[in-house]
């Protein structure tokens, strides 16, 4: 994440969150929280994508060939039983 990244969403989340007042005329310890929300905001942002891209990957290519597990335990309410 860059700076211009973090200032983008800063600023976005004031302009929602303080009905759209003045980002420039705001004092800097406030323009600093909505930069630590942006952050943290990017970063989960980021680690979603990263675990997103991550699962695609693990998957197979094609479901049409992919066999069955016809050996699934399932819980029930009074026993396991195969499936």
């Amino acid at each position: 994440m860059n700076l211009q990244e973090i200032e983008a969403v800063a600023r976005a989340l004031y302009e929602i969150q303080e009905e759209g007042w003045c980002w420039d005329q705001e004092t800097e310890r406030l323009k600093q929280t909505y930069r630590e929300e942006a952050r943290a905001a990017i970063g989960v942002l980021e680690r979603h994508d990263r675990h997103i891209r991550s699962a695609k990957s693990a998957q197979p290519l094609s479901y049409d060939r992919a066999e069955p597990d016809h050996h699934v335990m399932v819980p029930t309410a009074d026993r396991t039983r195969m499936h």
